[in-house]
């Protein structure tokens, strides 16, 4: 599992057909970035086996992507983590989480 600690991720943006797997970020800062900007579900990008723990999110976006065997701790939000068509699968939110606008629109 590659481990990324105490780094920043600002101005990240995939266009959909990505894959981000085998990921460890503890107490990381993502700012205005966004996973899986596409209107084509069958381009979503994927989130699999990710562990992320003490993070903070300020203006960032989980847009069509699949998210599946993640686990998320103690995540801080300085604006709401907005989650545009994500799609779901066993993933644990544990600890104090911040704010997450779940929206099923694409």
């Amino acid at each position: 599992m590659m481990l990324f600690e105490n780094r920043s991720f600002a101005g990240s943006y995939d266009r959909g057909n990505a894959e981000y797997s085998d990921i460890e970020f503890r107490h990381c800062q993502f700012v205005s970035s966004r996973i899986s900007v596409t209107r084509q579900p069958a381009r979503r990008s994927i989130v699999r086996r990710v562990r992320a723990s003490k993070c903070e999110v300020t203006g960032c976006a989980l847009e069509t992507a699949v998210v599946e065997d993640v686990l998320i701790e103690n995540l801080i939000t300085h604006t709401p983590l907005v989650c545009w068509g994500t799609v779901f699968n066993r993933v644990v939110l544990k600890g104090k989480i911040g704010r997450i606008m779940l929206n099923p629109a694409i």
